[in-house]
């Protein structure tokens, strides 16, 4: 349970979808809604003037890409986490984001169930991905228990085991929140899981670390 409050923008060309998100997010005691838009230059203008937690914000709008997006809050070193909304179930184009520094994927199928879930993973520093991705990259990648781990994807899992945030993990490794990012990523598609505790949990369970 969240006991701080996480200040969110949330942005969709659908403007029902948009509209339930609102109505969600004022009935929460733990989120504050500061603004949304339906493109990405809004997008990119709110994030600017509310610095928020967490940009929650489809794949297919109009104007400013999330691409964009991400390397802007990079190079501005903002602290704000994104989570992309989207209808596709692409494992190529969620790792391409992720790689870039996306914090979270969320299939739309799913979206109402999953978001509250990835919005407290993002926002504590870790990474959400839709396990209706998951699935799917799992079976794409012929997922066995023969899993094989470069030594830095088993450095931040150890991190992570031991509870380690991800600015704490770049610290320690030396390398950016970024690179962690990347890492975990891969990792979670590796192991088949969605996010940090279940990452932990399937290493610890199957020997992996």
């Amino acid at each position: 349970m969240c006991h701080s409050l996480i200040t969110l923008i949330v942005a969709d060309d659908h403007q029902i979808f948009l509209d339930g998100l609102s109505v969600l997010f004022d009935k929460l005691p733990w989120t504050e809604l500061q603004g949304s838009a339906n493109n990405g230059s809004d997008t990119l203008s709110l994030i600017k003037t509310f610095q928020p937690d967490v940009a929650l914000v489809d794949l297919s709008m109009p104007g400013t890409s999330i691409d964009e997006l991400i390397l802007f809050i990079e190079d501005n070193q903002m602290d704000t986490k994104v989570i992309a909304l989207t209808m596709l179930n692409d494992a190529y184009r969620a790792n391409q984001l992720l790689q870039l520094g996306l914090n979270g994927y969320v299939v739309k199928d799913n979206a109402f169930e999953d978001l509250l879930e990835a919005i407290q993973e993002v926002n504590s520093g870790g990474q959400f991905i839709s396990p209706f991705l998951i699935e799917t990259v799992s079976e794409l990648q012929n997922h066995s228990t023969d899993i094989k781990l470069t030594n830095r994807e088993r450095e931040i899992l150890k991190c992570i085991i031991n509870g380690d945030l991800n600015k704490q993990i770049a610290h320690q490794l030396g390398i950016t929140e970024r690179t962690v990012c990347f890492h975990l990523a891969n990792c979670f598609v590796k192991l088949g899981v969605s996010n940090r505790t279940q990452a932990v949990t399937f290493a610890i369970k199957n020997q992996i670390i």
